[in-house]
């Protein structure tokens, strides 16, 4: 047997880390950046926001735009996959489903704040 064609014996990344972290609460797994960017995503619902526009209108403006990306990526584990639509060369927006959630979860983040 060719050893490029068998796989490895090595454990998975994630079998060998784990799954994502679990949070006791939703909340706990957000940053002040993505608050930032919930609070515009809620905002304009409906409105397709590209990464410069969720930045600036987020005041976040000095952060790297990956980083946009990332809060993006913890959003959606928090709200669920389908919360945030993808439209491709223009950027995201919160689909009318996840609203609801999204707010209940900035009032959760206000109230512990």
């Amino acid at each position: 047997m060719c050893r490029f064609t068998h796989r490895s014996h090595q454990p998975d990344i994630a079998e060998k880390w784990g799954p994502y972290p679990v949070y006791m609460e939703q909340s706990d797994a957000l940053t002040r950046s993505d608050i930032a960017i919930l609070e515009v995503l809620v905002a304009n619902p409906g409105r397709i926001l590209s990464r410069a526009s969720l930045l600036r209108s987020a005041g976040l403006e000095t952060l790297s735009e990956r980083r946009c990306d990332a809060s993006l990526v913890i959003l959606r584990r928090v709200l669920g996959a389908e919360s945030i639509v993808t439209v491709r060369r223009r950027g995201w927006m919160l689909s009318e489903n996840a609203l609801v959630a999204a707010i209940a979860l900035l009032t959760a983040v206000a109230d512990k704040l």
